[in-house]
């Protein structure tokens, strides 16, 4: 009796042990997976994170645009924009030719 009793646990345990051979082998393949997952998400997520920053600087762009335009309109001279702004005189002078420009048709 004792006996069958302890060939009964030696095969729970050879049960025990392929189960969990097994389960490991799974948890390899799916970490694997996951872990191309993961990489392929970090990618795309550097790729969106460099279309938002160009799309940033457009904006960045243009924002400075409209504020040199509208400061000129409001009667500041080209020096005291382009200090304001943190930007060169030339880029001031040049928004402000392209600005005319526009409005005259050009």
């Amino acid at each position: 009796m004792v006996e069958i009793i302890l060939l009964l646990i030696v095969a729970a345990e050879a049960f025990a042990i392929v189960s969990l051979w097994q389960g490991k082998g799974r948890l390899a393949k799916e970490y694997s997976s996951l872990r191309r997952k993961y990489e392929e998400d970090r990618r795309l997520l550097g790729e969106m994170r460099l279309q938002a920053d160009e799309q940033n600087k457009a904006v960045d762009r243009l924002a400075v645009h409209d504020r040199i335009i509208d400061m000129y309109e409001a009667g500041l001279d080209i020096d005291t924009i382009s200090r304001d702004l943190g930007i060169s005189r030339k880029k001031a002078e040049m928004t402000l030719k392209f600005q005319k420009m526009k409005q005259n048709g050009a």
